[in-house]
């Protein structure tokens, strides 16, 4: 089992990297998935609409479908 390592905003969990990013004001929330040491580009951001029916999957700026 991989050592994981919490610190303010998510954590890091052997390779990956774990965000919180974003609360918006509409209820939206995000995080960012991405390699540790990569760069916010390497991952992918995940917004959650506020009542979590939708999840929003984005990749360099583009919405994944």
């Amino acid at each position: 089992m991989s050592a994981h390592v919490e610190h303010r905003y998510g954590f890091q969990w052997g390779q990956v990297n774990v965000e919180r990013m974003a609360d918006w004001p509409d209820g939206y929330k995000t995080l960012s998935i991405r390699p540790s040491g990569g760069t916010h580009k390497q991952g992918i951001q995940i917004h959650v609409s506020p009542k979590g029916r939708s999840i929003r999957v984005f990749r360099n700026g583009e919405e994944l479908r």
